[in-house]
C-alpha cells in the first residue's frame, strides 16, 4: 500500500491512501479478524480451488490490487450519474415483480458481480456508463456471467418468451449490482477527496466479511431500510459484526429510498457526518 501524508484545514494530518492490495486484507481482516473471519477465509480459498467453474477465482482475487479505484475523482462519478437517465437506466421499463417470476434469484453464478466489476474498473481503468458495463457483460465478460446463467437455466431449449423473461432477470439483477457498486465508489470517492479519510476498499472484503469500507479497525457497512436483506438487527444479509471479533468498531450509512431512474445516493449531509465519526479513528 502506497501512502503520502496531507493535511486537511485544521485537521490533523492523515495517510492518502493510492492502492489496496489484498496483503492489505490478509493482514487487517483475515488475520487480525479473529478465528471466524480465518475460517471463512480458508474454507472460501479450499472450495475455489476444488469446485468446478470457480477454479480461477480465488488467484484473481489475491492479485487484485485497487489502483485505478483510488484515481476516481467525483467529477467521473457525476459524469456516470449524468447518464442514468430514465432512457439509459439499467432496470429500464423492468418491473421487480415480473423479473422475480422467472426463478433466477436461486442461480449462483461463481463470479460476484463484485469481482467483474473491479476488474472491469482496473483493466479498462475507466468508471463505465451503463451502456459500456453492460455492452461489456455481453461480450468480453460473457464467459463469466451470462454463459453461466444460460448453461445453468438450458437456454437453447427454452422457447423465446422464457428466454426473453430470462433476459429481462439477468438484467434486472446485474442492474442492481452495477448501481449499488457506483454507490459505493462514489462514498469512498467522496470520503477520500472532501475529507482525505484513509479509507479502504477490497472485493473480498466486500463480497466475504460484508465490509464495504474500512479504516484501521473500523468497520463501515451500506445499507438499505430492507426488512427482507436487513433493517437495524433483522433480515438475512448476514453483517460484518458477526464475521470480525470484537476488536473492530462498526458504523452503518443508510441509502434512503429514491425516485426510480437515477443512482440511489448517500446524502452529503450523512456522508459528512460519518466523516466526522471516522477522523477520530485515524
Amino acid at each position: 500500500m502506497s501512502v503520502s501524508l496531507s493535511a486537511v484545514g485544521g485537521c490533523k494530518l492523515t495517510h492518502t491512501i493510492t492502492e489496496v492490495p489484498f496483503e492489505d486484507v490478509r493482514r487487517e481482516l483475515i488475520l487480525g479478524g479473529g478465528a471466524t473471519a480465518a475460517e471463512i477465509y480458508s474454507t472460501w480459498r479450499r472450495q475455489r480451488q476444488t469446485w468446478t467453474g470457480y477454479e480461477g477465482i480465488a488467484p484473481f482475487v489475491e492479485a487484485t490490487n485497487h489502483q485505478f479505484l483510488y484515481t476516481v475523482t467525483e467529477q467521473m462519478v457525476d459524469d456516470v450519474k449524468r447518464h442514468s437517465t430514465p432512457s439509459e437506466h439499467a432496470l429500464g421499463n423492468l418491473k421487480k415483480s415480473e423479473v422475480v417470476k422467472v426463478g433466477f434469484e436461486d442461480v449462483h453464478i461463481p463470479w460476484a458481480n463484485e469481482f467483474l466489476f473491479h476488474r472491469y474498473l482496473e483493466e479498462t481503468r475507466s468508471l463505465p456508463k451503463w451502456p459500456e458495463w453492460w455492452k461489456w457483460l455481453k461480450s468480453d465478460g460473457r464467459r463469466f456471467y451470462i454463459d453461466v446463467v444460460k448453461q445453468k437455466k438450458g437456454w437453447d431449449k427454452l422457447p423465446s418468451e422464457q428466454r426473453d423473461a430470462l433476459r429481462d432477470a439477468v438484467q434486472w439483477r446485474l442492474g442492481k449490482a452495477y448501481y449499488s457498486a457506483i454507490r459505493e465508489v462514489e462514498l469512498l470517492t467522496k470520503l477520500r477527496s472532501r475529507f482525505h479519510l484513509p479509507v479502504k476498499y477490497h472485493v473480498l472484503a466486500d463480497v466475504l466479511f460484508k465490509v464495504d469500507l474500512w479504516i484501521n479497525k473500523t468497520i463501515v457497512s451500506v445499507y438499505f431500510e430492507n426488512p427482507e436483506y436487513r433493517a437495524q438487527n433483522e433480515g438475512r444479509k448476514r453483517r460484518p459484526e458477526g464475521i470480525l471479533d470484537s476488536s473492530f468498531s462498526f458504523r452503518e450509512i443508510t441509502v434512503p429510498v429514491q425516485p426510480f431512474g437515477k443512482v440511489w445516493i448517500i446524502k452529503d449531509s450523512d456522508i459528512a457526518a460519518l466523516a466526522q465519526r471516522l477522523q477520530d479513528t485515524v
